[in-house]
């Protein structure tokens, strides 16, 4: 019988790099997109670039090679080189920009993290 920290951890969010979440979740198939990832995801990164709406914010979000974009409540506080940690529903559809796909996610900002300083970025 489940206990019911097992079942708390069994439904954790996964937290992933930019880079980490785009390598586990795009695959694919007979020229399908698919994913291997389903429900909520979290994924942390620096917010290079914001776009302003109405209603929503689009953001960027890089790690060291990757981004990816989330599109957030404009109302949420978040600015340029802010290291963020970001939750919601990935998405992937066809780019309409070059060949191959586009991923982003519809969710929110939860939090921040402050990004450790290796020798490469010294």
């Amino acid at each position: 019988m489940e206990t019911a920290k097992d079942i708390a951890s069994s439904i954790e969010v996964p937290t992933y790099t930019v880079e980490g979440l785009l390598q586990t979740a795009c695959i694919i198939s007979h020229q399908k997109f698919l994913t291997k990832v389903e429900g909520i995801v979290r994924v942390k990164g620096v917010v290079t670039k914001i776009s302003r709406y109405s209603k929503v914010a689009y953001l960027t979000v890089e790690d060291r090679e990757h981004s990816i974009s989330v599109k957030v409540d404009v109302n949420q506080p978040v600015y340029e080189n802010q290291a963020i940690l970001a939750e919601g529903t990935l998405f992937l559809k066809p780019s309409p920009f070059y060949s191959g796909i586009e991923a982003y996610i519809d969710g929110h900002i939860i939090g921040s993290w402050v990004p450790t300083k290796t020798p490469e970025s010294v």
